[in-house]
């Protein structure tokens, strides 16, 4: 038994010398995150938009969607609108266009921090004078590249 112990305490020593089994915190910095794929996302003015995130670097690209219920509230002529944004680090810029039956078009700037499979920020009508930002948050995908 004397001999497993002390085999047990040089294995445990050797371990914590090379530094394996140290964990990173959980509050880690990722010096560049990936997010494509599907993210859920919740506002502060109860609008529910999906984004459908892709991304080469820091570009992000692809496609928003509402559900029909909401478009129909907005008075969006499509449920649906491209993406265009960066993605630097943690830091997410992202805008998206929607039409509005009576012809204005819309468009909605999201800024936002990205951490390990969520997102928080703000989304602003940045084409209507005085329109205030919202809450913005949701659940997607992560990968730290960097």
């Amino acid at each position: 038994m004397r001999g497993l112990s002390a085999a047990v305490l040089v294995t445990v020593m050797a371990l914590v010398a090379t530094g394996a089994g140290t964990a990173r915190p959980a509050h880690a910095q990722c010096a560049q995150w990936n997010i494509s794929g599907t993210w859920v996302t919740s506002q502060g003015n109860n609008y529910h938009v999906t984004f459908r995130f892709s991304q080469n670097k820091t570009v992000i690209g692809g496609v928003s969607s509402l559900s029909r219920k909401e478009q129909a509230a907005a008075t969006y002529t499509t449920p649906t609108s491209k993406i265009v944004g960066t993605l630097k680090g943690s830091h997410l810029v992202v805008k998206i266009r929607y039409t509005k039956t009576s012809g204005v078009t819309l468009t909605g700037l999201y800024i936002g921090t990205i951490t390990h499979g969520s997102l928080k920020g703000t989304g602003r009508d940045i084409t209507t004078p005085g329109a205030t930002a919202v809450a913005w948050s949701g659940k997607g995908p992560t990968r730290c590249v960097r």
